[in-house]
């Protein structure tokens, strides 16, 4: 179970470094309202379940949510190789208020 724990806490911290590290590029201005929830919400869940591995909590809905990050941010590192990539920005003009 050890095992398990400090494996949880390695991927949580793995999982919300290249989380905060993308959520510096979005912008709720620029960028698709779902992409950044997304993004925001799979930190949430990497940091709760940081917090219950230190505490020797580790339950399967953690475990699920740090596997999914890290293979969400590992699969989609080609397309933020620099930057957010086109897709995830908002359909032109939908920003722009008209008078």
């Amino acid at each position: 179970m050890i095992a398990l724990i400090v494996v949880v806490e390695i991927l949580a911290l793995a999982g919300l470094a290249g989380i905060v590290c993308r959520l510096d590029q979005l912008s709720w201005r620029t960028h698709q309202a779902a992409v950044v929830a997304m993004h925001i919400g799979l930190g949430l869940g990497c940091l709760w379940a940081l917090l219950e591995a230190v505490e020797g909590a580790v339950n399967l809905g953690g475990v699920g949510v740090v596997v999914a990050t890290v293979c969400w941010l590992w699969t989609s590192l080609p397309t933020w190789a620099v930057g957010p990539p086109e897709h995830t920005q908002m359909p032109h003009g939908a920003a722009e208020v008209e008078p």
